[in-house]
Order: structure tokens, then C-alpha cells, then sequence
């Protein structure tokens, strides 16, 4: 048979240009009975319209002067004139097209149908062997004489369909085809009111179901047609033969040469061509084949890669050698063949200098026979999978910290409720008594700092938002530097270096004041013991170098800020440095450190979406750095923080609901403080209860978001099925997005945390009422 696709080829090429339009297109595909026409652009196929895409624009109702670019069909799948007939017809089947563009050069050349397809030689002795009823199709897309044209053309767009059968009393009357479409446009231009019965083939060409496969594609041939309805003894319509069709033919054909093909290519498949095939691949795993005595036989380009060999093949060295060179360990060659020996393979993970890369490495037997000739080295990379493993520990070790610095939260904000509240009650009692008045606004002042902490560890833990603003370092850092006799003693040479234009920067003041205050911890316990201790704190503009970009690639910043702590102490070793920014990690002693500061301050700065790096070796001091992205001509945005002036109640009924006794006792006497009638419960049944008992005379309803036996959300849920109107203020110790994390906030009602302060919470009730 014809081998290439090129001895398939007919005939001219129908081009267009792709300013050509639409209609001119349809018009020349009408008038030289083509199923498609080729694109060409300066000799190259650009794109192509068939039979089936002109029906497509017809249902679309497409404007016909527009250029044929506008609604081609690209890019076009192509093949050069060299290809197979096999190959060419893997294309067409893979690809569910008719058209396969033909190229040489790159210049289009023909284009290859079905049709072509079914002219090869030696396809005909298939059809001989096979019935209409083999190849026919047995679903077949039938229409009446009465539908209307545009509904049938619409049905053959969606559905895929090449042509439909016109059938009446299940007898086939006519046919329309995709090559039908064109002649129809092109005579009756607007088909809005035609109708099948107007436009049909008729009569129809058919053959009886025994008819042989050969007769019908002779037929097909003779009458100048690419459809051929079947019919059974009564003349009814069973199916329907096509070019296509009559291809699954070709199958058997091309089962036949790719069982030919593999039978070809195992002869040539043989062991050195194979051994050869697979030293020359480009996997990502070291092969290298050593004789009895290790010595290097042949090696595939990956190993050179993996153990850092660049002079030259590795042919002829010893697998010692490749190691050394590589700057990895060395292994005994003794416990190698003895454990081939014993457990089939040697197995071992190897780290290559201080820490740069990790390989795995596995040894095996090549055998010929029952006999040993030598050995077999896989290979393979594994750093980038244990940076990845690693980073998934982290995240486990910050998920498990999460949970615990959520419930750490929720009972620290509940025991600050209790003593706000207190500190509220107490000023109360002894107004006319200023120096005790004024010592007691300290306490409640470090209480809320206390809260201010909570939340810092909630966001460090990715257990709240942090309050990103846009501020000034540069006044910032001033303002730090009024802290810094609490961390850095006078005997230590503490110098600070800030620069005089403002670095304007979006992030959390109180987050990264608790990072540079940890720093400066860290630092004065480094120089502790040294002479002449000292440390530096530095602000300066830093503009991103290609090894910073090349350390950072999803950091697009064009200009940082760059934060640094300095000292001459003890140092870090390369070993501990990978471990520094762990969770609980320290090397302080005990009681003198928690292993917290540094992982906080990590997760801080990413929640910046910046970096921290650290320089150190042991003995010679250790530089922290922090880099921030710079918002460059900001201005600092100052928000002044709130003020709360106590409101009085006017003896309304408050429900208030928390599952803490003492929260319950001390919010009684704040609410009673404030002139409010107050009635208490310990969970959301009881406060349900009391609810149905006293839902006419109670006016607002305090509830804890999480209580035992039922929580505050379900409680209000059913509160408000008994009285709608009632106002909720839900209070949660836990963070913010949490807490309403699966629940919306109702109407006529807001979300308070704890702990608050009383005047917070005054305005808060006196506004829902």
C-alpha cells in the first residue's frame, strides 16, 4: 500500500487569504464540491474553514462580510508530506478531525480527508471481507419533511452531525449533508422560512444490509456522494454508511502494522542499544554501572550532575573517587558486596558537605545468568523533597501551637474580663481617693496590654488578623528607643543607627515591636558573657541585589527597608541555625527561655510578607536581618486610639450568659453598675429557660459564644424563634474570625471579645437598645 501521505495527495489546493470573506469562501467551496478550504499566509496554513464550521457560522447567524480570519478554525493540525498513512490517520483519529493539513518545508501542500484514506491500496481486499451492516452506523439522525430548515441545521451543529435523513413511516425520503449547506446559502440566502421538504436530496441513494463493504464504497465513487443510507427488506432505515464509516476497516490494517512495528522494534531493542538508550536519557536519577571492582563502566549525564563531577566522563574512575571528589562521605566497599550479598542491595543517604545537598543512593548486582559481573548505582536528589517535608513539619508544629495558643487565649481573656471588670467596680468605690484611682488605671492599662500580647501570639499562630496600617519605621524606631534601657543595660554599648528620611512601610506597630524587642532580648544574652559587649540596631534602605532576588523570587518588591540587630557574642553554629526559628526550640537554660521569640518573630514578618535572615558562626556575633517591602511617597497614617465613655442604662432587663462563674458574678455587678436589671445564667439550655420565663420583660441578652451543653449561637437562634426582635451581643474569648467562623452575625446584634472595656461594652448595649 501507499506508505506516505504524500502519494495520497490529489489534486489543487483550495486556498483563501485571510482577509478574504466569509461568503466568498462559501462561494468557492460551493461551486468546486470541497469539504474545506486552507488559510494561507505568506505560503504557511494560518487556518481553515470546512463544511462543518460553515454550518456553525450559518446557526450563529454569523455576518458573512467579515474576513475569514475573523472566524477560521486555528491553529491547524498539520503533518509533512513524508508521514505515514498510519501516522496520518492516528492524527485524524486522535484528534476527531476529517482535515489534516499536508506541509513540506513548512508550505502547505494538500490537505488529507477520509477520502484519500480510503484510496490506499490494499484497503480493498478488508472491504470484500465485509457487509454493509459491519461498517454501517447503526444511529442515525433522522428529520421530517416538515421541520424547519434552520432547526435541523441547529441540531447538526450541537450534536456533531454530518448529515441527517429525511424518513417518513420510517422510509427514507431524502438527505441533507454538510455539503449541502453552502449551495443552500449561496441560492436561498435567508433560510429563516425554509423548510426541509424545500431543500432535501432526493431520491436517496441506499443499499440492502448484505450488500458487501467494497460494492458500497464503489457506489459512494461512481455517484460522486460521501453518504449511503442501509435498508432493511421492507425499505425501512437501519443505518447509514459514510467515508468514515467504511475506515474502521483501516483498523485491522493498522492493528496489523503496529504489531509489525513492535515486532521490529524489539529485534532492534537489544541489550547494549537498550543499555545505551538509557545511559543517554535525560531522567532525573543517576545510573552508573560499575564492574566487580567499582570501577566506573558507563554513567548516564545525571550522575556527572548529582556528585558534582564536571571534568569529563566518569568512565574508568572508582566510585570512591566520584565521592571524594563530590565532597560526599566515603563507603566501605566490604559492607557494600556484603550487604548485595545478603539483602539483594545496599542502601544509604549521603550528605554532601556541610549540608548542601542529600542524595540517596542504592546498590544493586548486575548478573548475567546466575553469575555476579558487576554492580548497578541508582541515584537520586532528594533535597528539594526533604526542604519540602521539612516545610510541611513546620506547618504541622505551627497547627499544633495554633490549637494550644487558642485555648491558651480563650481562658487568659476570660480571667482579664474578670479583672477589668473588677478594676471598673474598684475606681467606682473609691472615686474621691485620685493616687489609688490613678494606680488602678495602670493595672487595667497593663491588662489590655496583656490582651494586646494574646492576640499577637493568636496572629503569630494564624489565629487572627493583624492590623495592617501604613507607618514610618524611621519614627517608629525613636519610639523604640525609649524602651531600650528595660532590654539593654547601660553596661552594654548599645548604638543605634536611623536614617533621617522616613522608610514608610504597611504592617502591625505592635507586631513588630514585640519582634525587635525579642531581638534585643536575644542580643543581650549573646554579649552576656563576652568583653566589651555590644549591640547595633540598624535602619537602612536596602535595594535588592540579584542574589537576594535569586533567595526570593515571590518577593517583587523594587525597594526594602532593611531592619538589623548586631552583636558580638556567642554566635550561632551552622548546625543550630536551621533549627533557630522552630517552635520551642532554644538553647537558653531552662526558665530562661521559652523557644517562642524567634518562631514568633518568623511568622510576624511573613505576615508582612517580608524576610528574616541570620549571620552568624560561633564566637563571632550574630546579625539579624529583617527585610520589609518600602512604600515609596507614603505618609504615615496615624489613627488615634479609641475612647469609651461610660454610658448609664434606664433599668433595662439584661440576660447575661457565660459558662465562667466568675465571668457571670463580676459582669452581674458591672451590668447592675450601670443601672441595668440583671439576670444570669450558666449555658445556653438555662438561658433558653429563663428566656421563655422572662422573654416580655428582658431587653437584651449577653451570650458566650462557646458553653457547654449548648452554645451561644444555638441559644440565640431559638431566643429569636420565640421573640425576633430581641438585641444579642455574642462574647468570645477566642479570636475574632474564629468564633463566627460558621456562624453569620444576625441583624440587631454585634460581637464584642474579651476583655473589654466597660465602656466599650456600655455604648455597645445602649446602642442596640
Amino acid at each position: 500500500m501507499s506508505t506516505n501521505v504524500d502519494q495520497l495527495l490529489s489534486g489543487k489546493l483550495f486556498q483563501v487569504k485571510p482577509d478574504e470573506t466569509i461568503s466568498e469562501t462559501i462561494r468557492i467551496m460551493r461551486n468546486k464540491r470541497i469539504s474545506c478550504m486552507l488559510v494561507i499566509d505568506q505560503g504557511k496554513a494560518v487556518g481553515i474553514i470546512t463544511e462543518r464550521d460553515v454550518m456553525r457560522l450559518v446557526h450563529q447567524k454569523m455576518d458573512m462580510t467579515q474576513p475569514i480570519s475573523a472566524v477560521m478554525s486555528s491553529p491547524v493540525l498539520s503533518t509533512s508530506s513524508s508521514t505515514s498513512v498510519f501516522d496520518a490517520y492516528e492524527m485524524l483519529k486522535c484528534g476527531d478531525i476529517r482535515h489534516l493539513a499536508i506541509t513540506d518545508a513548512e508550505k502547505a501542500v494538500g490537505v488529507l480527508t477520509h477520502s484519500d484514506l480510503l484510496r490506499a491500496v490494499s484497503m480493498m481486499e478488508l472491504l470484500h471481507k465485509k457487509r454493509a451492516m459491519d461498517v454501517m452506523l447503526p444511529t442515525v439522525a433522522r428529520v421530517a419533511r416538515k421541520d424547519q430548515l434552520t432547526d435541523v441545521i441547529a441540531m447538526m451543529v450541537e450534536r456533531g452531525e454530518t448529515s441527517v435523513v429525511v424518513t417518513s413511516q420510517r422510509k427514507p425520503v431524502g438527505i441533507i449533508t454538510e455539503r449541502d449547506i453552502p449551495v443552500i446559502i449561496e441560492k436561498y440566502g435567508d433560510i429563516g422560512n425554509i423548510i426541509v421538504a424545500d431543500v432535501m436530496s432526493s431520491p436517496i441513494k441506499s443499499v440492502a444490509l448484505n450488500v458487501s463493504a467494497y460494492e458500497t464504497s464503489q457506489l459512494l465513487h461512481q455517484h460522486g456522494i460521501r453518504q449511503m443510507v442501509v435498508v432493511d427488506s421492507e425499505g425501512c432505515l437501519v443505518g447509514l454508511i459514510t467515508q468514515t464509516s467504511l475506515l474502521t476497516a483501516f483498523e485491522v490494517r493498522y492493528v496489523e502494522h503496529m504489531r509489525t512495528q513492535l515486532s521490529q522494534a524489539n529485534q532492534r531493542l537489544s541489550e547494549s542499544v537498550l543499555l545505551t538508550s538509557i545511559m543517554n536519557s535525560e531522567i532525573d536519577s543517576a545510573i552508573i554501572a560499575m564492574d566487580e571492582r567499582m570501577v566506573i563502566a558507563n554513567a548516564n549525564p545525571t550522575a556527572s550532575k548529582i556528585f558534582s563531577y564536571q571534568q569529563g566522563p566518569l568512565s574508568g574512575l572508582t566510585l570512591q573517587n566520584v565521592l571524594v571528589h563530590g565532597h560526599f562521605p566515603g563507603l566501605d566497599q566490604q559492607q557494600i558486596i556484603g550487604d548485595v550479598k545478603q539483602h539483594g542491595r545496599f542502601r544509604k543517604r549521603l550528605v554532601k558537605g556541610c549540608g548542601e545537598s542529600t542524595v540517596e543512593i542504592e546498590i544493586s548486582a548486575i548478573r548475567i545468568g546466575d553469575e555476579a559481573v558487576g554492580y548497578l548505582l541508582m541515584a537520586k536528589d532528594l533535597t528539594e523533597q526533604l526542604k519540602l517535608e521539612q516545610q510541611f513539619q513546620q506547618s504541622q508544629k505551627m497547627e499544633s501551637l495554633g490549637t494550644l495558643v487558642g485555648g491558651i487565649a480563650h481562658d487568659f481573656n476570660n480571667m482579664l474580663a474578670g479583672m477589668t471588670g473588677n478594676l471598673y467596680l474598684a475606681r467606682a468605690l473609691i472615686g474621691d481617693h485620685p493616687n489609688a484611682v490613678k494606680r488602678l488605671e495602670v493595672v487595667e492599662r497593663l491588662g489590655f496590654r496583656a490582651a494586646k500580647m494574646i492576640q499577637q501570639l493568636l496572629t503569630f499562630a494564624r489565629k487572627d488578623s493583624v492590623q495592617m496600617k501604613l507607618f514610618g519605621l524611621s519614627s517608629f524606631m525613636q519610639e523604640i528607643l525609649q524602651l531600650n534601657s528595660v532590654v539593654v543595660p547601660e553596661n552594654i554599648d548599645f548604638h543605634c543607627q536611623i536614617p533621617s528620611q522616613e522608610l514608610v512601610v504597611i504592617g502591625d506597630e505592635t507586631q513588630l515591636q514585640q519582634v525587635i524587642m525579642n531581638l534585643l532580648n536575644n542580643a543581650h544574652d549573646a554579649v552576656s558573657d563576652v568583653k566589651g559587649p555590644r549591640v547595633r540596631l540598624q535602619l537602612e534602605e536596602y535595594l535588592p541585589d540579584p542574589a537576594f532576588k535569586g533567595r526570593y523570587p515571590a518577593l517583587d518588591a523594587e525597594f526594602f527597608a532593611r531592619l538589623s540587630v548586631l552583636d558580638n557574642g556567642c554566635g550561632i553554629s551552622k548546625e543550630l541555625q536551621c533549627k533557630i526559628f522552630d517552635p520551642f526550640y532554644t538553647t537558653k537554660e531552662v526558665g530562661k527561655g521559652t523557644g517562642l521569640g524567634l518562631a514568633m518573630a518568623y511568622g510576624s514578618i511573613q505576615n508582612h510578607h517580608g524576610v528574616i535572615e541570620v549571620e552568624s558562626s560561633e564566637g563571632e556575633g550574630t546579625a539579624f536581618h529583617i527585610y520589609l517591602p518600602l512604600i515609596k511617597e507614603a505618609k504615615r497614617l496615624e489613627q488615634p486610639e479609641l475612647h469609651y465613655d461610660v454610658v448609664k442604662g434606664e433599668g433595662e432587663t439584661v440576660l447575661l450568659v457565660d459558662d465562667e462563674k466568675d465571668v457571670r458574678e463580676i459582669g452581674e455587678a458591672v451590668l447592675k453598675n450601670l443601672n441595668y436589671k440583671v439576670l444570669i445564667a450558666a449555658d445556653g439550655e438555662e438561658a433558653v429557660k429563663i428566656f421563655k420565663g422572662n422573654r416580655d420583660s428582658i431587653d437584651l441578652v449577653i451570650l458566650d459564644l462557646v458553653m457547654p451543653r449548648m452554645g451561644g449561637a444555638i441559644a440565640a437562634e431559638m431566643m429569636r424563634n420565640l421573640s425576633p426582635d430581641v438585641p444579642v451581643v455574642f462574647a468570645t474569648g477566642y479570636d475574632r474570625e474564629d468564633a463566627m467562623a460558621c456562624t453569620a452575625l444576625p441583624e440587631k446584634s454585634t460581637l464584642i471579645t474579651k476583655p473589654y472595656k466597660v465602656g466599650e461594652l456600655s455604648q455597645v448595649i445602649r446602642r442596640l437598645l
